[in-house]
């Protein structure tokens, strides 16, 4: 049933018959036509290669490679690619079935073969390293189905606590012929049940005749409770032209004595392309499916449509970070926002490999290969996992199974985890190693995610979620931070965003804490609120150095309240106030502008402030001489009030001014308050 989607490049080799082609080449280019492979097959062979024209020997090698013969396949396209007249593309399909042959060298030499001779960036998504893919990283193991016959068995999904399938087993269903394709019966929908002590299915059952009609049905997808089902079926009431049968989508839901009801089609589907594959969300808001329908990124790609008020919406594409030039198929929405779909276009194996994406406000991080043994030679797809992330199904047509297509049972010792790699080196800013430190990662709730003391080339190397991050650093006894380093330049708050692919290196550079006394700070304030110092030192020859330092704004990115890469430069100058003079005691006051409501700038404010209260309270003696408070929108510096319904007409550098963290001296102690200039600190 997946091979549906291969009409458009099929379709193209029906144009310009050559009068000089052979009448027995002309019957085998009609049954090619009808997807009577086999048939065909006998047909261009009983004319020989020597005979045969370009294009029949194209059909020809295609034929094999539909029919599951990679062996055959292989040796016609190495035929094809001999003739003059051949193509890219024939060499692009060469290189791939090597590749599903197990022909790994081979096939990127005809790979790069391929890219030498297009013009254009196209398949430049099958470029990349293939053998980190064949190592298991999630503890794997595959399990063949004893449900499984020599006919097709794909396509499982969940329904309920079953498991529901598309089979071309033999049935006693009356009007059911064979496919011209593989002389196999007409696709059915089945439901099994799972064993109670294994991952095995038992006793199929065909699904009600109101949905298995007299061709293809299936795959299937349902919404959790079981009222919403979708599922593929053949367009025979509809045909092009050329007699290339489609696919269409349908959808049924219960009765009210949980019988189907009449399935009704989509308003996309068309005589002129197919739509299938489907999986539908838990709430059965979301549809996601595979279509070749005319403007997608390739040959078939992943659409999505939307419950509305109305029926559903317009097809969506997914867009170029999940679709390539290439086939993109068989979706599977995960109730964790994983989506899990097979491809031809991405790095992988061969044939068809199964990705995983995560989904995030409609965005889609890089998909990951699953990997082997998921993933091998040939084509793997249509894979669903459980809520647990522990164990599943899929489809494959690998060897060892019964029939062209199989299903297998897996089960994981680890979930899918979608991290990125976050690296760094500990060292000073004079290029000084510092090994042997432990080096802990700790997220916004304060829980350390992961750790690792640091070897002699000081490097260390994390793979994190999503979200907001510290990292500390601890002595050799790995027991307290280590005081010895200011971290004066460098974030230890930091952002991992998948859907950002650049690589994140944090090069920690540790300044060493200054060891010669200060004689003298010289605070310059307005009011109360700090603004900036002055360090007044002696060196040895009895010249009196003068360091004047300005604290400037510290801002926070929008909505959040981790401490800055460039607001840690300020905030360490307040550090080196209050280490310098033990009595100083300061509060930290967060203000925002008046934009959103009183009670989430409240809350906001507040957590900036404590924010940057607890980093100074790690870096100096006595750290309750630090107190912070959050004033929200209270206490505006600029008239520009917006709340509710009243609108502020204040330009974006008032409400900046109105956006500030103040440093205010709450006990001066011996420090030198000499100057009241004027500064405050922004967000």
């Amino acid at each position: 049933m997946k091979h549906l989607f291969i009409f458009t490049w099929i379709s193209f080799y029906f144009l310009n018959m050559n009068a000089q082609v052979s009448p027995i080449e002309l019957k085998a280019d009609v049954m090619y036509n009808k997807f009577d492979f086999k048939s065909a097959i006998k047909k261009y062979e009983e004319v020989g290669l020597e005979n045969l024209s370009t294009k029949g020997l194209r059909n020809l090698s295609n034929a094999y490679l539909k029919t599951h013969n990679d062996t055959m396949a292989e040796n016609r396209f190495k035929a094809l690619i001999e003739k003059e007249d051949h193509t890219s593309e024939d060499v692009f399909h060469y290189a791939e079935v090597l590749q599903m042959n197990g022909k790994q060298a081979q096939s990127d030499e005809w790979l790069e073969k391929f890219y030498a001779l297009i013009d254009t960036d196209a398949y430049t998504t099958k470029r990349g390293s293939k053998a980190e893919l064949k190592n298991d990283i999630r503890g794997t193991k595959i399990e063949h189905l004893s449900i499984n016959t020599e006919q097709e068995d794909f396509g499982p999904a969940y329904h309920g606590d079953k498991i529901v399938f598309a089979s071309s087993r033999p049935h006693k269903l009356a009007n059911k012929s064979k496919w011209s394709w593989n002389k196999l019966p007409y696709l059915n929908i089945y439901d099994a049940s799972i064993d109670s002590g294994s991952l095995q299915l038992t006793n199929p059952q065909m699904l009600s005749k109101q949905i298995n009609k007299k061709f293809h049905e299936g795959p299937a997808s349902f919404s959790k409770d079981g009222s919403l089902m979708v599922y593929t079926r053949n367009n025979y009431e509809d045909i092009p032209e050329n007699k290339a049968v489609k696919l269409k989508m349908f959808y049924t839901t219960k009765d009210e004595n949980g019988k189907w009801l009449d399935p009704i089609g989509f308003d996309f589907n068309n005589k002129s392309y197919s739509v299938g594959h489907p999986s539908v969300s838990e709430d059965g808001k979301t549809i996601y499916f595979s279509s070749d329908m005319p403007g997608g990124k390739g040959k078939a790609d992943i659409y999505k449509i939307n419950k509305t008020d109305s029926g559903w919406s317009a097809p969506i594409n997914l867009g170029s970070e999940i679709n390539t030039e290439l086939d993109e198929m068989f979706p599977f929405i995960h109730p964790n926002h994983i989506l899990f779909f097979a491809s031809k276009g991405h790095v992988g194996l061969g044939g068809l490999d199964i990705y995983a994406s995560r989904v995030k406000k409609n965005e889609y991080s890089k998909p990951n290969n699953l990997r082997h043994p998921i993933n091998g030679h040939k084509d793997d797809f249509g894979l669903i996992l459980d809520k647990d992330q522990r164990s599943g199904y899929f489809s494959s047509n690998r060897p060892g199974g019964k029939g062209a297509d199989d299903l297998y049972a897996f089960t994981m010792q680890k979930g899918f985890v979608f991290c990125k790699d976050v690296e760094g080196v500990v060292q000073t800013d004079q290029g000084e190693l510092l090994p042997g430190k432990k080096v802990i990662i700790v997220d916004e709730n304060g829980d350390v995610v992961s750790s690792v003391v640091v070897g002699d080339d000081a490097k260390y190397k994390f793979c994190l979620d999503e979200g907001d991050y510290k990292f500390k650093l601890l002595d050799p006894e790995q027991v307290v931070l280590d005081h010895r380093y200011n971290p004066s330049d460098v974030g230890l708050d930091f952002t991992v965003d998948l859907f950002d692919e650049k690589p994140l290196v944090i090069n920690h550079l540790y300044k060493t804490q200054k060891t010669e006394p200060i004689e003298q700070v010289e605070i310059n304030t307005k009011g109360d609120n700090i603004s900036g110092l002055t360090v007044k030192n002696t060196d040895d020859k009895g010249n009196v150095t003068k360091e004047i330092i300005e604290i400037n704004n510290i801002y926070f990115d929008l909505n959040k309240s981790f401490i800055r890469k460039d607001a840690a430069k300020e905030l360490n100058k307040i550090v080196r106030i209050m280490n310098a003079y033990p009595d100083i005691e300061i509060e930290i006051g967060s203000h925002t502008d008046c934009r959103a409501s009183k009670s989430y700038n409240k809350a906001l404010s507040s957590r900036r402030a404590t924010s940057s209260m607890n980093y100074i309270k790690k870096r100096i003696t006595k750290p309750s001489r630090i107190t912070g408070k959050g004033y929200g929108e209270d206490k505006l510096l600029v008239d520009c009030p917006c709340e509710g319904s009243v609108k502020s007409d204040c330009s974006e550098a008032k409400h900046q001014k109105n956006r500030r963290t103040e440093f205010k001296i709450l006990n001066i102690g011996k420090a030198y308050i000499i100057n009241k200039s004027s500064n405050s600190f922004g967000k």
